[in-house]
């Protein structure tokens, strides 16, 4: 079944805000390069994006799906706009807006490692030095 698993907020300081987040809730976040910071708890984990470039104008809810492909035809047959086509780093994805105009992401192969959260390990090597962006190739 389909189900919420990660939330990104964009952030204009990844490191203020992650001393927010830290401070109010105990949240032990984890810093992949200088722009972003997210939780690593394997449920329903939240990202920091400080690349303006890379983040959405709102928090981006991410979906775990079963079918990639399914979801993405299910998705323009019902009303909604792809806004990025499916991608492979460091999970299969792609983004899309609903009838609303909401932008979401959808997501597969996630749980592989860590229940339903993501694995992170590779990602810096990968991205040889970029921002992190864990649902954009």
């Amino acid at each position: 079944m389909a189900r919420f698993n990660f939330i990104e907020l964009p952030a204009s300081d990844v490191g203020v805000t992650k001393s927010f987040y830290s401070s109010v809730f105990a949240w032990e976040l984890t810093d992949f390069g200088p722009s972003y910071s997210c939780t690593m708890t394997g449920d329903v984990d939240l990202g920091l994006q400080g690349d303006a470039a890379e983040a959405t104008r709102a928090p981006l809810a991410v979906i775990a799906v079963d079918d990639l492909e399914q979801a993405l035809a299910a998705v323009e047959q019902s009303g909604g706009t792809i806004t990025k086509s499916i991608f492979a780093f460091p999970e299969a994805g792609f983004h899309f807006r609903d009838p609303s105009g909401n932008e979401l992401a959808a997501l597969t192969g996630c749980g592989k490692s860590r229940g339903c959260g993501l694995d992170f390990s590779g990602v810096l090597s990968y991205h040889k030095g970029k921002s992190p962006r864990f649902f954009l190739g």
